[in-house]
């Protein structure tokens, strides 16, 4: 019996030890993001796979295709590349396996880590899954911030990226399901597509590169440093607030502490004219937004529906996502995150409150690249 996790994860027993919270992160060791390891260990050195196909697969001519397609795709987005092993101690060994699996990262395994394309696998989206493993991923479904199976924050880096639940490496609906009923739900509802079946998504490629330092790739889905502070407190300014819940405490994931309540709060609740403004300190290119309600000790709150404009100069403001109402939070703690409908170029962005639960409350970030 293979020893796997959440369905396709084979487990190391150092991966092992970490996903049970019995090895702590380097703290050396600079964080690579998104729902990756966090261990430069677990990284192909310069981004070099070696690897081998079985040759089982000389019997399964549309799988061998399909190995040799996904690798084509990764070389193709990303600085990764995989070579025939020559000599070389450590490598991927695709086999043909039971089902679909592999380990997460390279796991320094003599005589080569086995990858798992077995029957019902051989399609490239499954098998770009798979490599999506060996290069360092777990499941995005696995981050902190969602609401399934969770590892601790010092094993699963977020590379900065927002929850993208369009993501290859977002679980189905109905993962793990013994009866084919649905075993995940998003918050926002049964309408919102959970993870793509047969590509990497824009922010799977961003993620990638960030993982292995690519150069040359461009993407625009950093996280621009509320939840880190790159933004300092003076940046983050509002319409008005409640005591303990100045401004500056508008930050995802921000936890109450000495210095506030964890979370911006709106001194009145008005359907117009309260705003929280971030001033990213310098024209910005914007492509998404995250945002969180209150985690109160006695009152929840959040924002349900937001309008969001941007500036220049704060003279002039714009309509952000083409002046559609934005649909923000289900719950106090949950993420949830909007993309633009086209990217928009700014230093200040407005989050303007229209509908709430209890009360006007926000925890924020905003995403996109210089």
């Amino acid at each position: 019996m293979v020893n796997k996790l959440e369905g396709d994860i084979k487990l190391s027993p150092n991966v092992e030890s970490l996903v049970a919270g019995g090895v702590e992160k380097d703290k050396k060791d600079e964080p690579y993001e998104k729902g990756a390891v966090t261990n430069k260990i677990y990284l192909w050195t310069n981004g070099i796979v070696p690897y081998v196909i079985d040759s089982a697969f000389g019997r399964y001519s549309s799988d061998s295709q399909a190995i040799k397609d996904a690798i084509a795709t990764v070389e193709q987005i990303s600085c990764v590349r995989f070579k025939t092993r020559t000599n070389e101690q450590y490598y991927v060994k695709f086999v043909r396996g039971n089902g679909c699996w592999s380990y997460v990262g390279q796991v320094h395994m003599s005589g080569g880590q086995p990858l798992s394309i077995g029957t019902g696998c051989g399609f490239i989206g499954t098998v770009l899954h798979e490599l999506m493993h060996a290069l360092g991923f777990f499941h995005t479904s696995s981050r902190y911030e969602a609401n399934f199976k969770k590892y601790n924050h010092g094993i699963v880096d977020r590379l900065e990226a927002p929850y993208d639940m369009t993501s290859l490496m977002h679980l189905p609906r109905n993962a793990f399901s013994k009866n084919g009923l649905n075993t995940l739900e998003a918050r926002a509802g049964p309408n919102v597509p959970l993870g793509k079946r047969d590509r990497l998504s824009e922010i799977d490629k961003a993620q990638l590169n960030s993982l292995y330092s690519c150069t040359g790739y461009p993407s625009c889905y950093k996280a621009f440093g509320m939840e880190s502070f790159k933004i300092p407190d003076s940046k983050i300014t509002a319409s008005s607030y409640k005591m303990y819940y100045e401004p500056h405490q508008a930050r995802l994931h921000m936890q109450a502490s000495a210095s506030g309540d964890g979370a911006w709060c709106a001194g009145q609740n008005l359907h117009q004219g309260e705003w929280l403004q971030v001033d990213l300190e310098g024209k910005k290119v914007v492509t998404g937004i995250a945002t969180q309600g209150k985690l109160g000790l006695f009152v929840n709150a959040w924002t349900t529906f937001l309008e969001l404009r941007y500036s220049l100069d704060q003279n002039t403001w714009y309509p952000g996502f083409n002046g559609q109402l934005i649909s923000a939070n289900f719950d106090m703690n949950s993420v949830q995150y909007n993309q633009a409908p086209k990217p928009f170029t700014a230093r200040y962005v407005r989050f303007e409150p229209m509908f709430w639960y209890n009360e006007i409350c926000l925890r924020v970030e905003i995403y996109g690249c210089d």
